[in-house]
């Protein structure tokens, strides 16, 4: 199982972990998804039982595969990731005035010299534009003449507590963390077509405790935010109307649970009894429906808060994609067409022919495609060393001894 990395996606409910060969294009070789403990709206609360979960998957990994795994790629999530935009300048040095990539380099690196707020720090420069003596590019400008080159960059960072926790996690465990990616734009690796993010996208993280919106246009990543409700709270709404242990509710979520009441037949009844034992109560299939649609329309509604402030309300010709274990509810596209006024798709993570039926491992997919796609990173896969900011991170970690 030679240069086999596993990728992570650690979540409030669950985990998903993603084996995979590393060579030349990346082949899934396992998946699995497990129970999680330890997290809190996508952020690390207790190490020691984040610890001990992973510690157990790579056992389970172990057993299934034959050999320990070693080397690991990880997502960050939560309110903690945020984006913003950044400007980059370099004076073109190359013979005769032309770009090159060293002043291309520059100009990225320029970009990233973005001011953060004590504690933060880049998870990703990703350039948006390229402009060289006022004219704009897409595409990187190589062989242009001019004077100058501007780059406008998407800048998407984190706080530095979750990096020290991580690699804590990693030394805990003795594994090698690779890189680390933002949660909301690996999701979209995995599940968002070329042609969406050209006309107008956006693509939703249905989470247990949050819930992530990326929203590109023109193939460019122009809005990201995490909005702190999830599907979690479905089965808090469903354990305080039936009076039963949240931990009941969320079962009867996953079994009779339905997003969208117009399709339920309204004189269908249900006995608590056949979910737990000395329980009589009956419901109608239908209330729980609405409970179950109240507060996704709530979730919903916040998701077009955000879009009317960037004024891309019912204006994404790509639409709207779904992922994220709260995507699996069923009829909820016909919930969301109606509160989004957008075409919806539930999306199947996929990485070179691979593709999940699960959307909840999108993320975890998604960490792969984005480590072969990024120019940085690919060449470290291959050679099973780490690259990128992360493994640089990390080094200096080690020599602190943090």
């Amino acid at each position: 199982m030679k240069n086999a990395l596993l990728s992570l996606d650690v979540g409030t409910n669950n985990i998903y972990a993603v084996l995979f060969q590393c060579d030349q294009k990346p082949q899934v070789l396992l998946s699995i998804k497990k129970p999680s403990a330890g997290m809190r709206k996508g952020v690390i609360q207790n190490i020691n039982e984040v610890v001990q979960n992973i510690d157990g998957l790579l056992e389970e990994i172990t057993r299934a595969r034959g050999k320990n795994v070693s080397q690991i790629i990880m997502s960050i999530g939560g309110a903690n990731v945020s984006m913003t935009k950044s400007k980059g300048i370099a004076v073109i040095s190359g013979k005769n005035n032309v770009v090159d990539r060293e002043t291309i380099l520059r100009s990225q690196s320029s970009s990233k010299a973005l001011f953060l707020p004590p504690g933060r720090s880049t998870l990703h420069a990703i350039p948006q534009k390229y402009i060289i003596d006022g004219n704009e590019f897409d595409v990187e400008p190589l062989g242009m003449n001019g004077m100058r080159l501007e780059v406008e960059s998407a800048i998407v960072d984190t706080d530095v507590m979750s990096i020290n926790n991580i690699s804590q996690i990693a030394e805990s465990t003795g594994v090698k963390i690779l890189n680390i990616f933002a949660n909301p734009l690996s999701g979209t690796y995995s599940t968002l077509k070329r042609s969406e993010k050209d006309l107008g996208v956006v693509a939703i993280d249905l989470g247990a405790s949050t819930t992530t919106m990326s929203v590109f246009e023109e193939g460019k990543l122009i809005f990201m935010k995490t909005i702190n409700v999830g599907c979690g709270k479905i089965s808090d709404d469903i354990g305080v109307w039936l009076q039963i242990p949240q931990e009941e509710a969320e079962k009867i979520k996953l079994r009779v649970g339905d997003a969208f009441p117009d399709k339920v037949d309204g004189k269908e009844i249900l006995n608590l009894n056949d979910f737990i034992a000395e329980e009589d109560k009956k419901f109608k299939k239908k209330d729980l429906a609405m409970v179950i649609s109240a507060r996704l329309e709530q979730i919903f509604d916040l998701v077009n808060k955000e879009l009317r402030q960037i004024n891309k309300f019912g204006n994404l010709p790509g639409g709207v994609v779904l992922y994220g274990g709260g995507s699996l509810m069923p009829h909820i596209v016909d919930l969301a067409k109606e509160n989004l006024r957008l075409s919806v798709r539930i999306a199947l993570p996929e990485v070179e022919g691979h593709i999940e039926e699960d959307p909840g491992f999108a993320v975890a997919m998604g960490n792969i495609k984005f480590m072969f796609e990024d120019k940085n990173l690919s060449d470290s896969c291959v050679d099973g060393s780490g690259g990128g900011i992360f493994g640089k991170i990390f080094k200096m970690f080690d020599k602190l001894n943090l």
